[in-house]
């Protein structure tokens, strides 16, 4: 069992890696049709940890609806901005 769950859950970021998508879209090139609760608590992991990031929200091809699309590919992170903010005026 734990096999494979490991395994699904290096497909998963496979998947998210090669292309951001919706979890509902990944879930469904995964074959895993309408199982998004199988992958939900692994994709907040690695949104928690920094290996994934939201990247946009646009509508889902599966479902209609306007939805995450998670990245797990570092180059398709949005970099924070790291400017300082500087006062206009004194105080």
């Amino acid at each position: 069992m734990k096999k494979d769950v490991k395994n699904l859950s290096k497909e998963l970021y496979n998947v998210f890696f090669n292309e951001p998508m919706s979890r509902r879209m990944a879930v469904t090139v995964l074959g895993k049709t309408d199982q998004t609760y199988a992958i939900t608590n692994q994709v907040n992991e690695w949104l928690k940890t920094g290996r994934a990031q939201v990247i946009k929200i646009a509508r889902c091809e599966r479902s209609g609806r306007l939805v995450e699309f998670v990245a797990t590919n570092p180059k398709d992170f949005i970099e924070p901005d790291r400017r300082q903010f500087v006062m206009p005026f004194a105080l």
